[in-house]
């Protein structure tokens, strides 16, 4: 910690290098245009894809950037249950999500949307992207929890939204996912539920720049 009461540049970056390597699918917007938002992000490093080695490097980057961020986090909440829960659920969420990155779906959105939907799927990548979705939440959840009395009201705040906007979008995604003729408003609610982790990472950063930029003891009753 430096002492001198002003946040550390350190995890504010780690946080913001985070939340952008999480959110490369805009590359593939500017690229494409509207037509990216037709398929699943998860398509986009799929083999075969042109820019695949980016959308996977960055999944990879992103587990990189979001463990080391981790111990001032948890510096920053209230001492408890709930801390370890965060970090320990964003732990898992960072390195299930660089799992799902290494083994990509095995087809990409050069395909025909019909055949996209018959294509098999790695089930592997399924499960370390749902791991990961379900342990951010779970993370956001406790944060919002342990931050209730205690801890920054901002980043109660933050949470709460986050929650409300992630997990909402997250379910209608899941229930437009397998309906091709839903396709867009499946590809625009899975990106806004990205975008909410996306932010979610940018505010642990901004948190774990506080904690490290001070000595005072933190979680103080509010």
């Amino acid at each position: 910690m430096s002492g001198s009461g002003r946040p550390a540049l350190r995890p504010a970056l780690l946080g913001a290098g985070a939340g952008l390597s999480y959110a490369t699918f805009v590359v593939d917007l500017v690229r494409r245009g509207p037509s990216s938002l037709d398929h699943a992000v998860s398509e986009l490093a799929a083999p075969g894809e042109r820019w695949a080695w980016f959308y996977r490097a960055a999944e990879v980057g992103c587990a990189a950037a979001v463990l080391p961020l981790l111990p001032p986090v948890r510096s920053a909440l209230p001492p408890g249950v709930g801390r370890e829960v965060v970090t320990g659920a964003t732990a898992v969420f960072a390195v299930a999500a660089a799992a799902a990155g290494v083994v990509p779906t095995p087809c990409g959105p050069g395909l025909a949307w019909g055949v996209v939907d018959l294509r098999p799927r790695s089930d592997l990548h399924d499960a370390a992207s749902l791991l990961a979705e379900s342990a951010a939440y779970v993370g956001v959840g406790a944060a919002w929890a342990t931050t209730r009395r205690r801890g920054p009201r901002w980043f109660h705040r933050a949470a709460g939204w986050t929650l409300l906007v992630g997990v909402g979008s997250g379910l209608v995604h899941g229930a437009t996912r397998s309906h091709a003729e839903r396709r867009r408003v499946s590809g625009v609610s899975q990106r806004v539920d990205v975008l909410a982790v996306s932010a979610w990472l940018g505010c642990l950063g901004v948190l774990g720049a506080q904690a490290a930029g001070t000595t005072e003891p933190q979680g103080a009753p509010r």
